[in-house]
């Protein structure tokens, strides 16, 4: 029976996605294992895990047998299932819950595209998959892109004034989203929010929150590992083997 009502947290540290619903885990102390899955030897693809999400993507959850992906729609599972009716996600209060889906939309709409868009093919395609860097002009495209978004941020903080995206006193889903994705452009130095006051504020804020400092934390350190490893030691292991077959030769 305890198998049964188990919840397992399927991810890896590196995503952004899965930041946000381990923030959520354990910012609302939500009882959970984990599962980190293994994207370098695509255990992702593998046929236990695709039974569990069919798209072969992170993050995901199977609470008891009952199996879903999708970073928002996990989260907000998580807070109805486990009845955790607040100003974070008010799903009894129609009103405040249009307000709050209204700025999910725009996090989990234009703002992830923009943000994955950038951090992928500026980082994440050179650095881990080898492909090669885009010439400047398209990536300062990728980089304009990336600003028209944060503008459209900035003028949503600078039109309600407040502290966090909806209110003074409260954090909201759309607050956490929003900040793990934004984490990671300006952690790995790939934009800056200096012309960006409201946003800046905001982002300094949010980041107070101890759920989110933890996953912070964690992701900066797999990241620094992550990219020496690809950055020096995967160039000598190819080079070391380059030469082992030229000498068999």
């Amino acid at each position: 029976a305890m198998e049964e009502n188990k919840l397992t947290f399927y991810h890896h540290p590196l995503s952004p996605f899965a930041m946000v619903v381990k923030a959520v885990l354990s910012h609302f102390a939500i009882d959970h294992e984990e599962r980190v899955i293994d994207l370098g030897t695509k255990e992702n693809r593998t046929e236990w895990y695709l039974k569990v999400n069919p798209d072969g993507t992170i993050p995901a959850i199977k609470d008891g047998g009952y199996c879903l992906s999708e970073t928002l729609a996990i989260c907000r599972y998580l807070m109805e299932s486990r009845g955790i009716d607040s100003d974070f996600y008010p799903y009894s209060d129609a009103k405040k819950l249009a307000r709050h889906n209204e700025a999910i939309e725009f996090a989990g709409g234009r703002f992830r595209y923009k943000t994955f868009n950038c951090i992928f093919q500026l980082l994440i395609g050179p650095t881990f998959f080898g492909k090669p860097r885009h010439p400047e002009e398209v990536q300062q495209k990728y980089l304009s892109d990336l600003r028209e978004c944060y503008e459209e941020f900035e003028a949503r903080l600078k039109s309600s004034g407040t502290k966090y995206m909806l209110s003074d006193d409260s954090l909201s889903l759309a607050d956490f989203y929003l900040y793990c994705m934004t984490m990671v452009v300006v952690d790995n130095g790939i934009a800056a929010l200096d012309d960006f006051p409201a946003m800046a504020n905001w982002y300094r804020a949010v980041g107070l929150t101890p759920a989110l400092q933890t996953v912070s934390t964690r992701r900066r350190r797999m990241m620094r590992l992550a990219v020496f490893y690809f950055t020096y030691i995967i160039p000598i292991i190819k080079c070391c083997k380059c030469r082992g077959k030229k000498k068999s030769a």
